[in-house]
Formats: C-alpha cells, sequence, structure tokens
C-alpha cells in the first residue's frame, strides 16, 4: 500500500532521486579513497577528512529518509481520512435507504391489513344485501 503511495506523490519521487544521488555521491567518494589509498599511503587527516565527509554523507541520507517517512506517514493519514469519510457518507446513505425501505415494507404489511379488513367488511355488507333481497 505505501509503495503505491510513494509512486503517485511526485514530491516523495523526488525524495527519492535525492537520496538515489546522494548514495552515489557516497559511492563515488568511496571509489576516488580507494584509488588514492591504492597509489599512495593516506595520511591520518586524509583518513578523518573522509571518515568526517562519509558521516556528515550518511547525517543527511538518514535525515532525507526520515523526512521521506513522515511525508509517506502523513500522506497515508490524509488518504485514510479521506477513506472514512468516503465509508461514512456511505453509512449514512445507506441508512437513509434502509430507512425509507423499512416503512415502505410498513405501508405495504398496514395496506395489506386494511384490504383484508375492507375485504371482510365487504363480504359482510354483501350477505345482508342478499338477506334483505331475500325477504
Amino acid at each position: 500500500m505505501q509503495q503505491n503511495i510513494i509512486r503517485e506523490n511526485p514530491a516523495t519521487k523526488k525524495d527519492l532521486d535525492i537520496v538515489q544521488k546522494s548514495i552515489k555521491d557516497l559511492e563515488e567518494r568511496l571509489d576516488n579513497l580507494n584509488k588514492k589509498v591504492s597509489t599512495q599511503l593516506a595520511t591520518k587527516a586524509d583518513l578523518k577528512r573522509e571518515s568526517k565527509a562519509q558521516w556528515q554523507g550518511q547525517l543527511r541520507l538518514e535525515e532525507k529518509i526520515e523526512n521521506l517517512e513522515e511525508s509517506n506517514n502523513k500522506r497515508f493519514d490524509e488518504i485514510q481520512e479521506h477513506q472514512r469519510k468516503d465509508k461514512d457518507g456511505i453509512m449514512n446513505k445507506l441508512d437513509y435507504l434502509i430507512g425509507k425501505y423499512e416503512a415502505a415494507e410498513q405501508d405495504s404489511i398496514i395496506g395489506t391489513h386494511q384490504i383484508r379488513e375492507l375485504r371482510e367488511r365487504l363480504d359482510e355488507h354483501d350477505k345482508i344485501l342478499k338477506s334483505i333481497q331475500q325477504h
């Protein structure tokens, strides 16, 4: 689910590109250091400088990853809120329709009962009329 969110959110895609570029830069630095070490001995200052650069690069990378996580969590929360509102709307419409159905069903039951009573009264009146006509 969150992978789809990353693909749909252009800002997140941009951040991923920046993170990938940072990783590539760090890899290039490491390659340069490896070349330097293989061609000549590195001094203690060289190692400290490169270690500091790598440490700073790693901190920036971790910060970017945290920002991505926060952005994704915010987007996920927004999607959940939107889904909750949609669900509430659907449930309200269903409640309304069920209420209308139940009212129509009650009307049908009452109508059927009234028709039965009217038929019984009609049959009684019919009997009375027949008995009056016979006399």
